[in-house]
């Protein structure tokens, strides 16, 4: 089913793990926005030095660390963009992948994966326990890894997407 721009699909690319991509993107971009908030308040910190009567003196900070403080800034908050457009392909593919599956492994596949549920708070949102939806979700995983191919899932996301893909190691790109 992968086309878009031909060539083969990138190793590690399956259906389970674009869910799994899925249920990490918020913590992932909370990372991120840590990184950023921090970031700024080191600049905040380095700029807030107090002045003398002719406007300069002490502390005034470094004009060259300031600006490389800055590229970095950049840098985090284009990585942020990244991972918040990664974020809504991956949100847009698990939905057309847990529409592949069977009604029930479907649904509670997309509330563990996307929505971010517990098993547990499934179990209480859709009337069972939460054994019954252990075992089902683990059903549902089965079920993906052998009716959904590496081709099919890939062909569920943008070209952009398939050919930026890494394996991740650990939770880093």
């Amino acid at each position: 089913m992968w086309t878009p721009g031909g060539g083969p699909v990138p190793a590690g690319l399956t259906g389970m793990v674009i869910l799994q991509r899925c249920r990490e993107a918020d913590e992932d971009i909370a990372l991120i926005d840590a990184r950023i908030r921090r970031q700024r308040e080191t600049m905040e910190a380095m700029g807030g030095m107090r002045m003398d009567a002719v406007g300069g003196g002490k502390g005034t900070p470094d004009p060259d660390r300031m600006g490389r403080m800055m590229a970095k800034l950049d840098g985090i908050e284009r990585e942020k963009a990244r991972r918040e457009r990664e974020r809504d392909a991956e949100i847009y593919s698990a939905g057309l992948l847990v529409d592949m599956l069977p009604n029930l492994e479907g649904e509670i596949l997309h509330q563990y994966y996307v929505m971010g549920l517990s098993t547990g708070q499934i179990g209480r949102k859709m009337g069972y326990t939460g054994s019954y939806v252990r075992k089902k979700k683990t059903d549902g995983e089965a079920v993906m890894g052998q009716i959904i191919s590496p081709e099919r899932a890939a062909g569920t996301l943008p070209e952009w997407y398939v050919r930026g893909f890494r394996v991740r190691r650990g939770r880093k790109d």
